[in-house]
């Protein structure tokens, strides 16, 4: 498991504009930049404060399919993380989605309406590559190999204060 940097969470409003981030900038170049923008939350997103990210045996993979994982460069990559939100988008709020509230992510945000996904089998997403309809986080869509992550509400599930950060990354593959 790899541990992203820790840094106290920022008091809301104050969130910084650019955040340090494993880059891809082509097939098998992995890079440290520390100019990254932070991303924003749209509707029905959060941005979460990354506390760690777990290796996964697909990120060995990583970009090694260029066009489809990822789909262009620069790519931020990583799937299975944990941390906090920190701001929530326009409609996640009325939800029950907080700012202080502790996740864990999941890769897939499947689109909600095909067969597959009325079926719970958003993994299997009839709209699978088809953003903004279908999300895979750290193989085509921006990952958490960062300090900061934007996702679907989707694709994030709170975890119980008792489960350590560190150990919240390893919930998507139990």
């Amino acid at each position: 498991m790899m541990a992203v940097t820790h840094t106290a969470s920022p008091e809301p409003g104050l969130l910084p504009t650019t955040m340090r981030a494993v880059v891809l900038t082509g097939p098998n170049r992995h890079e440290v930049h520390n100019d990254v923008a932070v991303p924003r939350p749209s509707q029905m997103e959060v941005l979460c404060k990354v506390d760690s990210v777990a290796i996964c045996g697909t990120d060995l993979y990583e970009g090694r399919f260029p066009g489809r994982w990822p789909k262009s460069y620069p790519f931020i990559p990583g799937h299975e993380w944990s941390g906090t939100v920190v701001e929530v988008g326009q409609g996640a709020d009325d939800l029950g989605w907080r700012v202080g509230q502790r996740v864990a992510g999941t890769s897939h945000a499947g689109c909600g309406y095909c067969r597959m996904c009325r079926t719970g089998r958003y993994n299997l997403c009839e709209n699978y590559g088809r953003e903004p309809l279908h999300h895979q986080y750290g193989h085509y869509s921006q990952g958490a190999d960062a300090e900061y992550v934007v996702q679907s509400i989707r694709s994030v599930f709170p975890i119980p204060d008792e489960l350590e950060l560190r150990h919240g990354a390893m919930v998507d593959t139990a």
